[in-house]
């Protein structure tokens, strides 16, 4: 599966002010595990949730882009991570996030900038490469982090 965007994403550049780093300065990522729902404006549906990826204070925040660049790149200085929470299961699937969006239920009016995606090993052809699909409950961080925006 590609990287779906939501129609919230689409409307809100379309029609503000906001680059991509600004419309999700301040929020999340939400890492799943079962059925991919079908597309980042679906509800996800009866999954579980295995890991939020955020800050301790800001939520997360991208570097500034070139002229030119689609690329959403996290902030070398902060430092990403969260718990892994649940029965431990293999991920399948991740959501970046607004601040306000819990990422879980149908966006049909647009409301909400979100942009989703496959998880998996390297050369799986995932989205969001990881060393295994299945995290070891505890505290996990994450280093790097790069999405090129379709």
């Amino acid at each position: 599966m590609a990287i779906s965007t939501s129609v919230g994403f689409s409307k809100k550049l379309l029609t503000g002010t906001k680059s991509a780093a600004e419309l999700f300065t301040g929020g999340k990522i939400k890492v799943w595990s079962g059925e991919v729902p079908a597309n980042a404006s679906a509800a996800v549906g009866t999954v579980q949730l295995e890991w939020t990826i955020t800050t301790a204070t800001t939520g997360l925040r991208f570097e500034s882009g070139t002229t030119g660049s689609r690329a959403l790149v996290k902030k070398i200085a902060d430092t990403w991570g969260g718990e892994i929470t649940g029965t431990p299961a293999p991920a399948t699937f991740f959501r970046l996030l607004e601040a306000d969006d819990d990422g879980t239920a149908a966006d049909t009016d647009g409301a909400y900038a979100r942009i989703q995606g496959t998880v998996g090993i390297a050369g799986s052809g995932a989205d969001f490469i990881v060393a295994n699909t299945i995290f070891a409950l505890g505290t996990k961080n994450l280093s790097a982090f790069s999405m090129q925006i379709p």
